[in-house]
């Protein structure tokens, strides 16, 4: 397999691996629009459903997200010495991994408070 083919699979990788990531951010912010939405312009009647979807969406927000996370890291390490040396595989090689997941979990898990507060102590 030439270098251009191998180059190839590695782009069409690592684009399916950022719809990973990309995919469980949008829907997470889809919904929790959506329930903030009910929050303000709803009624009181829905609090038990909307707790129900606020916590669901954000953990499985979280896990999907946290799942993309992990094939990036994965790909990265699994760059061959070729590719590593490139000026991609070496921004890649400085990729913060750690601290997206934990600005993952703080945007998530601080919609999901700040709804569960809204409804419920607000």
């Amino acid at each position: 397999m030439s270098s251009i083919e191998q180059r190839a699979i590695h782009a069409s990788a690592k684009s399916t691996i950022s719809a990973n990531i990309n995919t469980p951010i949008c829907l997470g912010f889809l919904v929790n629009l959506g329930t903030i939405s009910l929050l303000v312009f709803g009624g009181s009647a829905s609090h038990l459903v909307i707790t129900v979807l606020v916590i669901s969406i954000n953990i499985l927000a979280i896990i999907g997200i946290m799942g993309g996370i992990d094939d990036y890291s994965a790909w990265v390490k699994d760059q061959d010495a070729e590719q590593a040396q490139t000026n991609v595989g070496q921004q890649n090689a400085k990729t913060p991994f750690g601290f997206y997941r934990v600005v993952i979990v703080a945007i998530f898990g601080s919609l999901a408070i700040s709804q569960l507060y809204m409804m419920h102590l607000g």
